[in-house]
């Protein structure tokens, strides 16, 4: 699963005035502790040389503030470690960058849509946002502590922070950005506007506990300074919130909508049918049916345990191989996660059910409307098996919904010419401050660069804040 929105919270929790500063720096490691020595000690994190801190640092990221920001705030956690952040974190109202955070629902993204009893891949500890931990949300709700929490606490969790930090005020729930063009003639100073398109309302959060759309005229212009003579590129913002459209103005904007907007087609005949779905659908999975699911990723592994949890039976067709080392089952240690090892165990054919079919290294050439898939190796066989299902459901990734953006800014990828999607087209940043490459003033976070995972992606709010803050000054 790809976890967006928690960037986007991240981002604005720094810009509401709160900076971290160095705290200790026992357990980090030698060379980055030696550096930041030499770094003033008087200073935020944010005003340091961050280039200079995240050179030679080595992890599971390609991003370099990523890896430090990952190591300052959970140091050694790739060891197992649970040593205390190095982090300390001052609020002061004078450090507040005016902004605003937009998105089509409430705050959660990506988690709110799957099934209750799907679990985080990642441990507990991984996703927490800073200065307010999950594991101390989940000690208001005297939960039980796991390593792993299903993807509904997390999405509560994120829901919830925007709250316990007061940074609720920041945030226009339940809009959504309908276009962005850029201006010739600036009138804002210093706001930053994030855009995430994906979040939605599925814990029991209402429209009415968030905040109201910060549309400058409703807010007596505080979001605004004006500016006679400002310099650089802005942007015009048309919002859509409640039958009703705003415009506001802004010098910076973020973009942190992930990569799920399109869903990722086959591209055959009979895919647009209405039993074919592209998002699995628990409403439509009936006991005793059959159903097709295409995909050989998380996604697919959680759409068929559920559908064979609740009595399916499961026609399973995927391009890889099961050797394939880009499987993502090869890439994990399946002893942490049973339920991902028991699908593995039914692809490869180690264990076996009634009520399952693996077809490795094919695809689906075709679906018909009687609900007849045509199904045949990716090697030239010829041989094609007929498969009759109730459902099907093709799970094979996203692509980004970047249509708010004016025709020039759309291709953003490192290819110009496919959409971008989070490992195979991610939008080309500056890896210091995810300013996007020929585009001044347009920054983007999260899956749209390839961070997939909280533990890393919340990296972009550091290195985004970074910038601005040194911008100002």
């Amino acid at each position: 699963p790809l976890f967006r929105s928690p960037n986007a919270i991240c981002l604005s929790f720094i810009l509401s005035g709160n900076w971290p500063y160095i705290a200790g720096t026992k357990h980090l490691d030698l060379n980055l502790r030696l550096k930041l020595e030499n770094e003033p000690k008087n200073k935020s994190v944010l005003e340091l040389n961050l280039d200079n801190l995240s050179q030679d640092l080595e992890g599971r990221s390609d991003k370099p503030i990523g890896l430090l920001f990952d190591s300052l705030l959970r140091p050694e956690a790739d060891l197992g470690s649970a040593f205390d952040s190095c982090l300390e974190w001052r609020h002061t109202p004078a450090n507040q960058i005016s902004h605003l955070v937009i998105g089509d629902a409430a705050p959660g993204g990506s988690w709110n849509q799957y099934p209750a009893d799907v679990q985080a891949l990642s441990p507990a500890s991984w996703l927490d946002l800073p200065e307010y931990s999950f594991s101390s949300w989940l000690a208001m709700r005297q939960g039980k502590e796991d390593d792993r929490h299903s993807l509904k606490d997390i999405a509560c969790y994120y829901q919830d922070y925007v709250h316990q930090t007061g940074i609720a005020e920041n945030f226009s729930n339940f809009s959504t950005v309908t276009n962005v063009h850029s201006i010739s003639t600036p009138v804002i100073t210093d706001c930053c506007f994030l855009y995430d398109a994906e979040w939605s309302n599925e814990c029991s959060m209402s429209d009415g506990e968030f905040a109201d759309l910060l549309f400058p005229e409703e807010k007596g212009g505080a979001l605004v300074k004006s500016n006679p003579t400002p310099s650089g590129y802005d942007f015009k913002i048309a919002i859509s919130h409640k039958n009703s459209t705003k415009t506001i103005f802004a010098k910076n904007v973020v973009l942190a909508t992930g990569v799920s907007g399109f869903p990722e087609k086959l591209g055959i005949e009979g895919e647009n049918l209405p039993f074919v779905h592209h998002r699995f659908k628990t409403e439509v999975v009936v006991a005793g049916e059959t159903i097709l699911v295409v995909g050989s990723g998380l996604c697919a592994a959680d759409a068929i345990r559920v559908a064979m949890n609740r009595g399916c039976s499961v026609v399973h067709v995927f391009r890889k191989r099961v050797s394939d080392p880009r499987l993502i089952f090869n890439e994990i240690p399946l002893q942490n996660y049973p339920e991902y090892e028991t699908i593995f165990k039914l692809m490869r054919g180690k264990s076996t059910s009634p009520r399952y079919k693996a077809f490795a290294g094919h695809r689906v050439g075709s679906v018909t409307e009687t609900k007849v898939c045509k199904v045949s190796g990716i090697n030239g066989e010829k041989a094609v098996t007929e498969v009759e299902v109730s459902a099907v459901f093709v799970l094979i990734g996203g692509n980004a919904d970047l249509g708010f953006l004016p025709d020039g800014l759309r291709q953003l990828g490192r290819d110009p010419g496919k959409p971008v999607n989070s490992r195979k087209n991610p939008i080309g940043v500056d890896v210091q401050t995810y300013r996007v490459q020929n585009v001044p003033n347009l920054f983007a976070i999260g899956p749209l660069v390839g961070d997939t995972f909280v533990r890393f992606g919340i990296g972009g709010a550091l290195g985004v804040a970074s910038a601005l803050v040194k911008k100002l000054n």
